[in-house]
């Protein structure tokens, strides 16, 4: 009888989780996090129509490399038509990539040493290397391009201690991302603010790197959702460890019909044990 409980249980949890497509938990709209995920600006302003801009291959389209920092902020935000949300202590951007964007100036974005919520639509460049630079992004707090015309891959650098100091949301879905999860995003020191992870509805393939199940990876990650991508095989055993993902409240992964939710720990642990599978692509 209890058996029979506890499967009717398992069915209704799989059927809400996939209802709910695992939606991630609630937070205070006054996080920079919650802002990004509810399209709201925390601190600023939302800028549209973005204005025409001198062509991409004007050699005016770039910050000049020997432009102080401050210099180099306020150029990057009048190149893109952006200068009106700027201020000193923090703002937000929330716009569509100007088509005529040169790579240059894409790649220059993390001179923005103020922002903390970069919300942005329209097709964008390959994520860039040179925004995990040291120095670069100091401040941002929140990035959602899940509505952006992306793909390529994850860099392996955005893994560097010195990236991203402040990031706690990485929202990345319904993108045409490819490639494989870089095991480097495990690194000790990498992400240590990163509370939620969004990579779902991507072409990201391969398995799940045990990496991320190590020592020091992800300390503060509370949400993770891997959904509806070309992942295969098992969950890593590293991931059922005790010192796995010290933070984490919920786990989505899985495609087609059966969507997997695991809300807490001891059911990852649970489903490693039983080398719990992902679907197989569609």
């Amino acid at each position: 009888m209890r058996g029979s409980t506890k499967l009717a249980v398992n069915l209704l949890l799989a059927v809400y989780f996939q209802r709910k497509a695992c939606q991630m938990i609630p937070m205070p709209l006054s996080s920079p996090v919650a802002a990004a995920n509810q399209g709201q600006l925390p601190h600023a302003m939302a800028i549209a129509p973005v204005p025409q801009l001198a062509s991409a291959n004007s050699s005016s389209d770039a910050p000049a490399e020997s432009a102080s920092e401050p210099d180099c902020e306020h150029k990057v935000l009048q190149l893109l038509g952006w200068q009106q949300a700027y201020d000193p202590t923090e703002y937000s951007i929330n716009a569509e990539l100007p088509p005529n964007c040169s790579l240059q100036t894409w790649q220059s974005l993390g001179c923005l040493k103020s922002l903390t919520n970069l919300t942005l639509t329209g097709s964008l460049f390959n994520l860039p290397d040179a925004w995990a630079t040291n120095g670069s992004f100091l401040t941002l707090q929140a990035v959602n391009l899940s509505t952006a015309q992306l793909g390529g891959p994850l860099p392996d650098t955005w893994g560097q201690g010195a990236a991203f100091p402040q990031l706690r949301l990485l929202k990345l879905s319904t993108t045409d991302l490819s490639g494989t999860l870089p095991a480097a995003w495990a690194q000790t020191g990498a992400f240590s603010q990163l509370v939620e992870l969004h990579l779902d509805a991507t072409n990201i393939s391969g398995s799940m790197p045990s990496s991320w199940g190590g020592d020091g990876a992800y300390p503060s990650l509370s949400f993770l959702s891997l959904l509806y991508t070309s992942l295969t095989g098992t969950l890593p055993a590293t991931w059922g460890e005790r010192s796995a993902f010290p933070a984490l409240s919920q786990l989505a992964f899985g495609s087609g019909s059966q969507p997997q939710c695991y809300t807490l720990f001891w059911d990852i642990a649970t489903r490693v044990g039983q080398r719990n599978t992902l679907a197989e692509p569609h």
